[in-house]
């Protein structure tokens, strides 16, 4: 189970860092998705959806760390 546990943990920082940095393009590719289904997503700000964007990416970032600090100090 740990590896298991590793590997998403790894996928966290990972896919936060990449979104991080590629905020527009993240962007771009969740607008043609919710077309497919049918939706029409546009942000009112599109510097305050950047923004909030890398925000959320950082939190993934930090919650991933934390979980390694955690298995480290647990010994897992």
């Amino acid at each position: 189970m740990p590896m298991v546990v590793i590997l998403f943990i790894n996928a966290g920082i990972i896919f936060g860092l990449w979104v991080f940095f590629n905020t527009e393009f993240t962007m771009k590719v969740q607008t043609k998705f919710y077309k497919k289904i049918n939706w029409l997503m546009m942000p009112i700000s599109m510097q305050k959806e950047i923004k909030n964007t890398r925000i959320m990416a950082l939190i993934l970032i930090i919650i991933s760390l934390m979980s390694v600090v955690y298995l480290i100090k647990e010994g897992i």
